[in-house]
């Protein structure tokens, strides 16, 4: 007898299954709100830009991530990361997302989480919940994050080259994927099932990195 094949499910994190950007968020929750808000005229020249094409989000992301964390030590940078993923990230969840990925869970499917955020904050959360993770992660140096990406940022055709390092999804019957912007559009179709801008939104159209 010929052995079922097995179910895959691709989730984008940031506005599919969450309300808010966990990137920003992380960076609040760590630094604190007005330490970021009182720094954030600093970025108005790669706001300018990114306006301009001159930048895209990746790079923008990537320098605010360096002004806030280069040289910070793993250990302290994980031991906050694992925090705001056990403590924030689950009330970030929007309800009929977080119902679609129990429905997934529940019916033994294998679910990753596919996102441009870092494992830093979003690692422990998918462990705990039995969930595989392909993220964006940044380069390390004796002990310390140097504030550059290690290989990309995790959006668009990168997505699918991460998930195509990570599984063979000959292996599977049914492809689901879910999304809610253009980087995520090479995800979705990899999919048999192809979900986008399916949870309701109670906001949009924000800075998301």
């Amino acid at each position: 007898m010929q052995k079922c094949k097995k179910n895959i499910v691709f989730f984008d994190l940031d506005g599919t299954l969450t309300k808010k950007d966990t990137f920003w968020g992380f960076v609040i929750y760590d630094q604190g709100f007005f330490k970021v808000l009182f720094s954030f005229i600093i970025f108005i020249p790669f706001i300018i830009e990114y306006i301009l094409q001159i930048k895209n989000k990746g790079s923008i992301k990537e320098s605010i991530f360096a002004y806030y964390f280069r040289g910070r030590d793993v250990q302290s940078l994980h031991a906050a990361g694992e925090k705001y993923s056990l403590n924030r990230l689950p009330g970030l969840l929007r309800p009929d997302a977080k119902r679609k990925l129990e429905w997934h869970l529940k019916n033994r499917h294998t679910v990753c989480i596919v996102t441009a955020s870092s494992d830093i904050w979003v690692e422990k959360w998918c462990k705990v919940n039995n969930i595989d993770l392909i993220a964006t992660k940044y380069d390390v140096a004796e002990s310390r994050y140097t504030g550059s990406y290690l290989g990309k940022n995790c959006i668009g055709k990168e997505k699918v080259l991460q998930i195509n390092a990570k599984y063979n999804l000959n292996e599977y019957e049914r492809i689901y994927a879910y999304g809610n912007s253009r980087n995520d559009l090479d995800m979705l179709n990899l999919a048999h099932y192809k979900f986008y801008k399916t949870f309701k939104t109670d906001f949009d159209n924000y800075l998301m990195l």
